[in-house]
């Protein structure tokens, strides 16, 4: 597999009509990181701390309590890898789309889309434009990647990259996946 690393952008070309794409957090101030892990921690062990009263009567008050702190735990853990470890990992061939969202610890469920047709996408001030041809702002501008199938499905990455990256990206789609499927109808 021919991997390419651009900034926050890994993209894995299979060769066999496909492509891989990662794109991953950029890393946050290390005080961010304090806190969301002092919340998480805190969350955590005050409803254990809570069992050494005397007097603690456990009843349904004491349950939904424990339920609600251990539940914002849960929440800002999970906050807390995506911002330390998360990665958006798309797959890419002539007709299907898959994506998921790696944690670090665990990934979420695969998502695939099938589509006849696929356009790459940025957004510049609040409009969604097709990256059709290099521009002299691509290489500072960031958006989300927008994938735009069938003209009205759209899947838009949560992290931001360079829109020169997502040029990249379609390009190498239109050079490796395109090709491969016009090979195969010409056989």
């Amino acid at each position: 597999m021919d991997i390419k690393v651009f900034d926050n952008l890994e993209i894995g070309n299979t060769n066999q009509g496909e492509i891989n794409i990662k794109l991953s957090v950029l890393p946050i101030n290390k005080f961010i990181i304090g806190v969301l892990t002092t919340i998480t921690f805190i969350c955590f062990v005050f409803p254990i701390s809570l069992f050494f009263f005397d007097k603690l009567e456990i009843g349904f008050p004491i349950i939904i309590s424990f339920v609600i702190f251990w539940g914002t735990a849960v929440y800002f853990f999970k906050i807390l890898i995506w911002n330390k470890f998360g990665k958006e990992v798309y797959s890419i061939t002539k007709d299907r789309i898959s994506f998921f969202y790696d944690y670090g610890f665990f990934r979420s469920n695969p998502t695939s889309v099938k589509y006849n047709k696929i356009k790459f996408c940025y957004q510049n001030k609040e409009v969604i434009k097709e990256v059709v041809e290099r521009s002299d702002d691509f290489p500072t501008l960031k958006s989300n990647i927008f994938f735009i199938l069938d003209e009205d499905n759209i899947i838009s990455s949560q992290l931001q990259t360079k829109v020169f990256n997502i040029l990249r990206i379609k390009d190498i789609y239109n050079r490796d996946v395109r090709v491969i499927e016009s090979e195969s109808t010409e056989k």
